[in-house]
């Protein structure tokens, strides 16, 4: 495994562990989700080096931005999980792990993660198209029906020529996993912890920040009691679970 690679795993890995995040998948829920969130993140990795390597290709002129392929790569990521572990996706960790490991493999040495987003809005349609139909293929009805409100088709996708870049602008309103864009890159400044401490405290920190950022929490508290409180109120919520791409990304970001 590519070095980058094995530490976006690592991530990964805490970004699913860490307790107590409210609402969303850690180690101490007493159900199965935990234990079926870490096969699904066993998936994502295999595929996440793929996207690092067609990064590295990129960079090195040896494929274009014609096939590169990311949208195929999340749709066939999205799929095998869906299949083999007969569970819907969650959907932002597949987007954000695998736009990171790209990003990662893009990288010329002279701009940071945040920077090489603009690539995203050289990427067509076809790549967009392509996680529509993993997301279909997975039976994700909500995300799938959240884009047909906005009057998102794979006709309309194709008529319009849609970049990666502004299909991810439109589904980070509804999943912070998309915030690699030019827009979210600024909520993702904006709410980046300042990096002290542990791993451990930097992917709750930055959960609680989106999570007050979407609203979805009071700014007032973050003790673990109060936070257990919070997570056997709110049981296990998809809204919460869509904090979880972004909370990758903001780990990421908060150490480079």
């Amino acid at each position: 495994m590519e070095g980058e690679v094995a530490r976006l795993a690592k991530l990964l890995l805490l970004t699913l562990s860490v307790p107590i995040k409210p609402g969303a998948i850690h180690r101490l829920r007493l159900d199965d989700t935990f234990e079926q969130a870490l096969e699904e993140a066993v998936h994502i990795i295999s595929h996440a080096e793929e996207a690092y390597k067609r990064g590295v290709e990129l960079r090195r002129g040896d494929r274009s931005l014609n096939n590169l392929g990311l949208g195929r790569v999340i749709q066939s990521s999205l799929v095998k999980v869906f299949e083999d572990l007969e569970k819907r996706p969650l959907l932002g960790l597949h987007v954000a792990v695998h736009t990171s490991a790209l990003l990662l493999g893009y990288d010329d040495g002279h701009r940071s993660l945040l920077d090489r987003v603009k690539v995203l809005y050289r990427i067509g349609p076809d790549d967009v198209v392509a996680i529509i139909d993993g997301m279909e293929a997975s039976s994700l009805g909500d995300e799938v029906r959240f884009l047909d409100s906005r009057g998102i088709t794979r006709r309309s996708v194709a008529l319009q020529g849609t970049s990666l870049g502004d299909f991810y602008e439109v589904m980070s309103t509804l999943d912070t996993g998309f915030l690699l864009n030019l827009k979210g890159v600024r909520i993702l400044k904006e709410a980046k912890p300042n990096g002290d401490g542990s791993l451990y405290k930097i992917v709750l920190d930055s959960y609680l920040s989106l999570a007050r950022t979407r609203s979805l929490l009071r700014a007032e508290g973050k003790g673990l009691r109060y936070l257990a409180k919070l997570d056997r109120e709110i049981g296990l919520d998809s809204r919460f679970n869509r904090l979880l791409g972004g909370t990758f990304l903001l780990t990421l970001i908060s150490m480079n």
